[in-house]
């Protein structure tokens, strides 16, 4: 289902596929989540991998289009948590 998000990946710009897997994922499921959370979750099941640096730069942008809300601010080995609107 994800996987065509990134299927173009080398064809493509990487961060637009990213991105695009990133609001597949978050428009299926509601609630909190975290960068480390979604980057195992999608490292597991989808033949493409993602660091938790592309994921933070898309989540950066998701927050300030609005979409994503940051619900708690994480501080050192504790990761900022976020929520779906």
């Amino acid at each position: 289902m994800y996987d065509d998000a990134l299927a173009g990946d080398l064809k493509g710009d990487r961060k637009e596929s990213v991105m695009k897997l990133l609001r597949q994922i978050l428009q299926h499921n509601r609630g909190f989540f975290t960068v480390p959370m979604l980057v195992d979750l999608i490292n597991q099941t989808r033949r493409f991998s993602v660091t938790r640096r592309e994921l933070s730069q898309a989540f950066g942008n998701l927050r300030q289009l609005g979409e994503i809300k940051l619900a708690d601010r994480g501080q050192g080995r504790k990761p900022h948590m976020y929520l779906k609107l």
